[in-house]
């Protein structure tokens, strides 16, 4: 089962005002989070709905991971695996080339807590699912 997510984040209000105050900082960011392919019993709607609480770290964790290194972006690339209301997260592929990000992106998956319905089948699950973290880039270009 594929679900589409359809999700994109835009952070970095705090850049955009220090970028304006100084001329300088971290590159504004944007996160954006892939389609989810199901194998398993989960109701992916459902289990989106509860994912959607990542956004904020996610984007968190790419604020810190460009603080460090102005040209991360790339794509995490992920396997999650749930079921009696947990979650873990395993990177499957990194090309931001920061391992601090993936490590991030990681623990915010594993704390979060996950809550099935109520008088449904117990969930058993893994999950494909990728990240886009891409710096903005503003054209320049008046024409």
């Amino acid at each position: 089962m594929i679900f589409r997510t359809g999700l994109r984040l835009l952070g970095g209000a705090v850049s955009v005002i220090a970028l304006a105050a100084c001329g300088g900082g971290a590159p504004i960011g944007t996160v954006e989070l892939g389609d989810l392919v199901f194998e398993g019993e989960v109701d992916g709607d459902y289990l989106y709905r509860q994912l959607r609480q990542l956004d904020p770290p996610f984007q968190a964790c790419y604020m810190h991971a460009k603080r460090k290194d102005h040209s991360t972006e790339g794509v995490i690339q992920l396997t999650l695996r749930g079921g009696s209301g947990r979650l873990s997260g395993e990177i499957t592929s990194n090309t931001t080339g920061s391992s601090e990000l993936g490590e991030c992106v990681i623990s915010a998956i594993s704390n979060l807590p996950i809550r099935e319905p109520e008088n449904a089948t117990p969930w058993d699950y893994t999950a494909d699912w990728f990240a886009t973290f891409e710096i903005v880039r503003l054209n320049r270009d008046p024409s």
